[in-house]
């Protein structure tokens, strides 16, 4: 299938840029697909399909040197290899060997900058930092010591074993009392006696004095 393509001292009809321009016109209305924007293309070759078919138009995108095929009823066409020339196929395979996509990404370095429109990047807040919190200070201008704790309880009695009378304990407690009474009693005697033992002692003591000096004293005086 020959066509014709044109060389860098041909001039292009501004009519063979309508189909390129048609096929723009109907991604605009798609979200899933990749914008067109026809300045990024160059026109290379009128390619007529055969008898009752319309003309294709093969345009080449300047930022990923891929064609795109678009006949003047705006259907999309793929190279099918040497002596077989071309078939249709869908737009989305159209714009897959296109590579738009790519081609979107290579505008953003462009001075025009992206084909599609990117959304905003959010703008983070400012972290709020909270004032810092001051204990009230005591006297001396410091701030008081915590409460102590409070002293543990003290321990429960423990309960009677089972099967034993609940007064052993009480008479246990009388017995100890009467025998630390008797003791005491018995501690008040023991000095009295000594005393008394002392004081014999000191009599005898003084009856033989009194006998030396008896026996010391002349005859006759």
């Amino acid at each position: 299938m020959s066509g014709y393509w044109l060389t860098l001292h041909d001039s292009v009809d501004p009519s063979w840029w309508r189909p390129l321009e048609r096929l723009a016109a109907q991604l605009k209305d798609r979200s899933d697909l990749p914008p067109l924007d026809p300045d990024d293309y160059v026109y290379c070759a009128r390619i007529p399909l055969g008898a009752n078919l319309p003309v294709m138009h093969v345009y080449r995108n300047v930022l990923t040197q891929r064609y795109l095929n678009i006949d003047e009823l705006a259907f999309t066409w793929r190279y099918v290899g040497h002596g077989s020339g071309y078939a249709l196929c869908e737009l989305s395979d159209a714009i897959r060997r296109a590579d738009l996509e790519r081609a979107d990404l290579l505008a953003g370095r462009t001075r025009r900058g992206f084909r599609r429109p990117r959304p905003a990047a959010p703008v983070e807040a400012p972290p709020v930092e909270a004032p810092p919190v001051e204990a009230p200070p005591g006297a001396d201008g410091v701030a008081p010591a915590p409460a102590p704790a409070w002293p543990a309880p003290a321990p429960a009695w423990p309960a009677p074993a089972e099967g034993s009378d609940p007064a052993e304990g009480y008479e246990l407690a009388e017995d100890s009392e009467s025998a630390e009474d008797s003791e005491r009693a018995e501690e008040s005697e023991g000095p009295e006696d000594d005393d008394a033992g002392q004081d014999g002692d000191d009599d005898d003591a003084l009856e033989e004095d009194s006998l030396v000096d008896a026996e010391l004293e002349p005859a006759g005086v």
